[in-house]
């Protein structure tokens, strides 16, 4: 089930509290085409507007809305990464080829490498495990985890009645 969490800083001596990012786990990818066609998207004219001009710059995928009503095939997952020494967060898409696990995708290609610095980038669970830190203030930013509303999806596929 695709996840997230919210990171905020609650100092009040900062100039940013109450400000924050969010990242994401590894959240499954779709064609961009199918999901442009998706009766989700096409009841949100101004976001499949803006999808549409993605497409139009070269994006050939998008993260997939939960739940996944249409059933768009997930064709990988978009893959997001901290860098501690940048302050940033990297996202990669990683398609699967047949039989392959997102664990080996990711294994196999993402970059463990910050691009801008060469540090180490952490993944989604090992930024959950240590915490980010404020860029301006350098306190460690509050948590709040959320999940996708996917919970019948997956129930459904647990008990083979997909």
């Amino acid at each position: 089930m695709p996840a997230g969490c919210e990171f905020s800083c609650d100092n009040v001596d900062c100039e940013h509290v109450g400000k924050g990012l969010t990242v994401t786990g590894p959240w499954p990818i779709g064609d961009i085409d199918l999901i442009i066609e998706s009766e989700e998207v096409n009841a949100k004219p101004e976001f499949k507007e803006e999808l549409v001009r993605q497409r139009g710059e070269g994006l050939r995928y998008s993260c997939l809305n939960y739940p996944n009503a249409s059933d768009v095939p997930i064709v990988g997952y978009m893959i997001e990464q901290w860098c501690c020494n940048c302050k940033c967060t990297w996202r990669s898409n990683v398609t699967l080829q047949e039989n392959e696990t997102i664990e080996e995708i990711i294994e196999i290609g993402v970059s463990k490498k910050c691009p801008k610095c060469d540090g180490d980038l952490l993944s989604f669970d090992e930024i959950i495990k240590s915490g980010i830190f404020c860029p301006s203030c350098y306190h460690e930013m509050n948590t709040n985890r959320w999940f996708t509303n996917s919970f019948e999806k997956v129930k459904e596929e647990e008990n083979g009645t997909e």
